[in-house]
């Protein structure tokens, strides 16, 4: 069983508007990280654009929040590397953006999985926020 070793709230030392919550487990000589954001309280959005939100950065991956006005939009873009990533869909609607023009409907609940290296996107239709996995981060 894990044991508890410390909670940080509201830590100043990274960033003093972040409200997040750490908690450090031991167990047997292993240690373990949980961290919660809440997103919809800590991301916004931006008049003139997007606005992003770093949830998350490991050596194993990264966790990104992107909040859309209707009409705003992530261009199609891929990554000259291996990985992949998966875009979540938490709240609003719009449209996934993929290589040839190609649309997907992007409703609350829908999630986008793709070869990082496949051309993406994701266009706004109405205030959306979505949560972007990318492994290995980049």
């Amino acid at each position: 069983m894990y044991k508890a070793l410390n909670t940080i709230i509201d830590s100043a030392d990274r960033n003093p508007k972040r409200n997040y919550q750490i908690s450090t487990y031991k167990n047997k000589g292993e240690s373990a990280m949980i961290k919660r954001i809440e997103v919809f309280k800590e991301g916004g959005f931006g008049d003139k654009a997007m606005k992003r939100l770093l949830v998350h950065d490991s050596p194993y991956f990264k966790v990104l929040n992107f909040n859309f006005k209707a009409g705003q939009e992530l261009p199609i873009h891929s990554h000259d590397i291996e990985g992949q990533l998966s875009i979540v869909v938490l709240e609003g609607d719009g449209v996934f953006l993929g290589k040839d023009e190609s649309e997907f409907p992007a409703h609350p609940g829908d999630v986008l999985i793709s070869d990082i290296s496949e051309p993406h996107g994701i266009r706004a239709t109405s205030q959306m926020r979505v949560l972007v996995t990318i492994a290995p981060p980049i």
